[in-house]
């Protein structure tokens, strides 16, 4: 894509003459002086959490996305078990707060205030296996770069050092 400009320096300098551009085929240019045209609605969407912290229905949001890095590893059958691989040492976790919750409720949410909705769908093969599940676990790979309050390393060692990682089956179904 190419954005073509016609603006020149101001000023006291003289403004240098340029090399032409060369515009490849499929080339964008971008005139400012054309009348606009309307925004679709829908690219005023917002994100929301599995909590619903975000104040959508407030906002009057027309869409809202569920999903994000945790959620390609988001457990659907079990519906409260994310995994948050390495923004939070590679940890099964209940990212939802509530054992009943479940993608459903965001859209049965989102139904009700109708609010059209963009939801993650894990495909990568894998999810978290539970809630309490970790890949690092100091009790079993020993000290680590950086550790969480329950015992989660971050799967480096003190001096940086990748660790190779255990069996997949800890943390994955």
């Amino acid at each position: 894509m190419t954005v073509a400009c016609n603006a020149r320096p101001t000023g006291g300098r003289e403004a240098h003459a340029e090399a032409p551009v060369r515009r490849p085929a499929g080339a964008m240019r971008i005139d400012c002086q054309a009348p606009g045209q309307p925004i679709s609605p829908m690219i005023y969407g917002v994100a929301t959490s599995p909590r619903f912290d975000s104040p959508i229905v407030d906002l009057g949001a027309p869409a809202a996305r569920w999903g994000g890095n945790t959620s390609s590893r988001y457990n659907w059958k079990l519906g409260n078990a994310w995994n948050a691989g390495s923004d939070w040492f590679f940890r099964n976790t209940n990212y939802a707060g509530s054992p009943k919750f479940t993608f459903m409720k965001v859209l049965d949410f989102h139904r009700e205030h109708n609010i059209k909705t963009a939801l993650t769908i894990p495909m990568i093969g894998w999810v978290a296996k539970d809630t309490e599940s970790m890949s690092f676990p100091v009790s079993v790979f020993g000290v680590q770069q950086r550790t969480d309050n329950r015992g989660a390393g971050n799967g480096k060692t003190p001096d940086g050092k990748d660790i190779a990682p255990g069996s997949p089956s800890r943390t994955r179904a």
